[in-house]
C-alpha cells in the first residue's frame, strides 16, 4: 500500500507544481512545521503535500456497494495541500485575495481529477492555518481525498 500512497503525493505534487505560482516550490512534507521550515529556504508562495492517513469505506456508505467480491474493498485516503504566502496588510495591499486565487487554482486543477488511482480526486474543505501562521506567512491548507481499490482476502 506504500507505493500508492507515494504515487498518490507525488500525482498532486506534480499537478500542482504545474501552477505558475509554485513552479519552484512545491513540496512533499511531513506537516505544516515542515513547510514553515521550507519558506526560510524558498520565497512564498509555496505549497507542501502531506499524506494524513487513510480509513476504510463501509459498505453502508453507499460507495463500496458495487464491490460483490470479498477479495474487494475500498480505502479512503487523505491528503492536506497546503500553501504559504506572504502576508502584508498595510492599506490597500492586502495579499490574502493573492491565497484565495490560489486556493482556487488548486481546486479547479484538482477536483474531479483521475490519474494513476483512475479514480476521482474530492476535496474535502480548506482552511486557514492560524497556528502556525506568522512572521509575515499565511498558511491555508485544502483537505483532498481519493479511494483507492484495494484486492485481495482480507486478514478476518
Amino acid at each position: 500500500m506504500d507505493r500508492r500512497i507515494e504515487q498518490l503525493q507525488t500525482e498532486l505534487q506534480t499537478l500542482v507544481s504545474g501552477l505558475p505560482a509554485f513552479a519552484e516550490g512545491a513540496f512533499s512534507i511531513f506537516d505544516l512545521e515542515d513547510l514553515k521550515h521550507k519558506t526560510t529556504m524558498q520565497m512564498p508562495p509555496v505549497v507542501g503535500i502531506t499524506y494524513d492517513g487513510a480509513i476504510p469505506v463501509q459498505a453502508n456508505q453507499g460507495v463500496a456497494s458495487d464491490f460483490k467480491s470479498g477479495n474487494a474493498r475500498l480505502i479512503t485516503f487523505q491528503f492536506s495541500v497546503i500553501i504559504g504566502i506572504q502576508y502584508i496588510f498595510a492599506g490597500q495591499d492586502d495579499t490574502k485575495p493573492v491565497g484565495m486565487n490560489l486556493l482556487d487554482e488548486i481546486r479547479e486543477t484538482l477536483e474531479g481529477y483521475k490519474g494513476v488511482n483512475n479514480r476521482p480526486w474530492v476535496w474535502a474543505g480548506e482552511k486557514p492555518e492560524d497556528d502556525v501562521s506568522s512572521d509575515g506567512l499565511i498558511f491555508y491548507s485544502q483537505v483532498w481525498r481519493t479511494n483507492v481499490v484495494k484486492l485481495g482476502a482480507t486478514n478476518n
